[in-house]
C-alpha cells in the first residue's frame, strides 16, 4: 500500500514528536515547535502551486514551503509566541525541514486538500501541546 503525503507527513509528525518527548519529557515546547513548523510546511504544500501547479516541480514546492517555515517563524516568534527564543525557531525550522522531506518523499502526493488540513492539524495540536498542555504539566510530579 502506498501511503499519500498527507499520511506520510502525519506518521513522520508523531514519530518526531515521541522521540522529542523521550528526548526532552520536561520540555513540551520543543515538540510543540516541531509539530508547528511540520504542519505549517504541509499547508505551504498544499497551497503553493496557486496558478501554476503542473509547471512547478515537488522540490521547488518543498523549497518554497521550507521558505514559508523560516517566515512564519521569523514572524510568530517576534509577535504571538514570543519573546523571540532562538531554540524555538530553530526547532520549528527543523519541523518544516522534516515536514517538507516526509511530504517531498512520499510516492504519491494526493489531495492537496487532505494535506492542508493535516497540516493544520499538526499546529493546532503543537498550539495545544505548547499552551494548556505545558501550563498544566508543570503541576505534574516529574516537572517539578
Amino acid at each position: 500500500m502506498v501511503a499519500s503525503a498527507s499520511t506520510r507527513l502525519l506518521w513522520v509528525a508523531v514519530a518526531a514528536a515521541a522521540t522529542y518527548f523521550v528526548c526532552f519529557p520536561r520540555r513540551l515546547e520543543y515538540p510543540a515547535h516541531l509539530l508547528g513548523g511540520m504542519g505549517v510546511a504541509g499547508v505551504g504544500f498544499a497551497l503553493l502551486p496557486w496558478a501554476a501547479r503542473r509547471l512547478l516541480a515537488v522540490e521547488v514546492r518543498g523549497l518554497g514551503a521550507l521558505l514559508l517555515v523560516a517566515v512564519a517563524t521569523l514572524v510568530t516568534e517576534l509577535t504571538v509566541t514570543g519573546p523571540a527564543d532562538l531554540m524555538d525557531g530553530v526547532t520549528t525550522i527543523l519541523g518544516g525541514t522534516l515536514g517538507v522531506a516526509a511530504v517531498t518523499g512520499a510516492p504519491r502526493l494526493g489531495g492537496s486538500r487532505r494535506l492542508a488540513v493535516s497540516g493544520a492539524a499538526l499546529v493546532m495540536v503543537g498550539l495545544f501541546i505548547r499552551y494548556p498542555l505545558q501550563g498544566m504539566a508543570k503541576h505534574w510530579w516529574w516537572f517539578g
